[in-house]
């Protein structure tokens, strides 16, 4: 059996870097916009980012790197995107999709000011 080693191990490495980050291009096509998360939870962070497909502005939720080996937070993350796509109110940020990206799991979604 192969050792893996965990993300709260890697994070504890000398000069390891988050791996969200502004700049970055996830799945090809959701630029991070800042250099910090504009909410976080438990589970996960949510970044601004830039859909540059479309030229819009859109949250990311990324799932902490401490959860990526965690199945029961892999199906959490998935279930909430299951329940918002299936939502439609105006209080309500719409849902664009359940990504990955590497190791790294995310949901896209409208991005509200405020």
């Amino acid at each position: 059996m192969e050792d893996r080693e965990t993300p709260q191990e890697r994070s504890r490495r000398p000069g390891y870097r988050e791996p969200i980050r502004a700049g970055r291009i996830l799945a090809g096509q959701y630029r991070i916009v800042g250099d910090r998360p504009i909410g976080a939870g438990g589970m996960g962070a949510v970044w601004l980012a830039e859909d540059i497909e479309l030229n819009s502005a859109v949250a990311v939720k990324v799932l902490l790197p401490a959860m990526l080996l965690n199945d029961s937070a892999i199906a959490r993350l998935r279930r909430e995107a299951l329940i918002g796509q299936q939502l439609a109110h105006h209080n309500i940020c719409r849902l664009h999709g359940l990504h990955s990206d590497g190791e790294i799991k995310f949901i896209v979604m409208e991005y509200v000011d405020g």
